[in-house]
C-alpha cells in the first residue's frame, strides 16, 4: 500500500473572508473539519497543516494535525500557487527523512467533506491504472479559470490567464501549451513566453484539438499544460 500524507493548507491573510480558516462553524474553527475528516478516514500516514502563523498552528495542533514548521511568508500570499508551498513542504519533510508516495490536499473550505468521501476517493485512485492524480470536481458554477474538461477518467485543466503558476510549473518540468481561438491572443502569448524565457507550443482552435488522455497530456487553456507535482519533480531530478 502506498504511503500518503494529508496536507491541510491554512494560511493567514485571507482577503475575501477575513481569517476564514479560524472562523467558527458549528462550534469549531473551519479548519478543524478538514483535520478531523482526514484523521477519521484512517488512510493517512500523517496529517500535516501548512500555515504561516503560530495562532493557526496552535489551532491545528489542538485538533490533531502536525505542524513540523511554518510556511515561509513568500509562499503564503494571496497569489501563491499551491505548487510552491507543496514543493517547499515536501522538500523540508524529505530533509528530515520523511518521504511519501502520495499526498492529498484537503482544503478547510470544504468543511462538509466526509471521511467516507476521502476514503472513496483513495480507493478509486488506487484502483485506476496509469494515473498520477485524482481531483474532486463539480458542475460548472464558477469562473472559467477554475474549470476542467472531463475525458473519460482524465481531467484537462483549463486556465484562462498567464500567471505565476504557469512559470512555476514550467520550471519544474511541465510541458506548456497555449490554446486560443484568436490569432492576436496567440501572438501576444508568444511574446509573453519569449519575455519570460518560457518554452511553449501554441494552437489556434478548440480544446478538442489537443491530444487526448491516452498520451497522458494535461493541457491548460490558454497557456499552461498542467502535470501533477510529483511527476514534474521526478522529471527535474532525472535531468540532474
Amino acid at each position: 500500500m502506498p504511503s500518503v500524507v494529508a496536507l491541510i493548507p491554512a494560511r493567514s491573510g485571507s482577503t475575501r473572508v477575513a481569517d476564514k480558516n479560524a472562523k467558527p462553524l458549528g462550534g469549531h474553527p473551519l479548519m478543524a473539519y478538514a483535520i478531523a475528516g482526514a484523521r477519521a478516514s484512517g488512510i493517512f500516514d500523517a496529517v500535516i497543516c501548512s500555515t504561516d502563523t503560530g495562532r493557526l498552528a496552535r489551532i491545528a495542533h489542538h485538533y490533531g494535525a502536525e505542524i513540523p514548521f511554518l510556511r515561509p511568508a513568500e509562499f503564503a500570499t494571496s497569489t501563491s500557487p499551491d505548487i510552491e508551498w507543496v514543493d517547499d513542504l515536501l522538500k523540508r519533510l524529505k530533509a528530515e527523512g520523511r518521504t511519501y508516495d502520495c499526498f492529498s490536499i484537503l482544503r478547510p473550505t470544504s468543511p462538509f467533506r466526509t471521511a467516507e468521501t476521502t476514503k472513496r476517493a483513495w480507493s478509486e485512485f488506487l484502483a485506476e491504472e496509469g494515473v498520477d492524480s485524482l481531483r474532486a470536481v463539480e458542475k460548472v458554477t464558477q469562473h472559467p479559470g477554475k474549470m476542467w474538461v472531463v475525458r473519460g477518467k482524465r481531467l484537462l485543466h483549463l486556465q484562462c490567464h498567464f500567471g505565476l503558476d504557469t512559470l512555476s510549473w514550467a520550471r519544474l518540468g511541465a510541458t506548456v501549451t497555449g490554446l486560443d481561438f484568436c490569432e492576436e491572443a496567440i501572438a501576444r502569448a508568444r511574446q509573453l513566453a519569449a519575455e519570460c524565457a518560457l518554452e511553449a507550443e501554441f494552437v489556434c482552435g478548440d480544446v478538442d484539438q489537443l491530444s487526448g488522455p491516452d498520451d497522458s497530456s494535461y493541457h491548460t487553456v490558454w497557456f499552461l499544460l498542467h502535470e501533477m507535482l510529483l511527476r514534474s519533480l521526478r522529471r527535474r531530478r532525472s535531468r540532474g
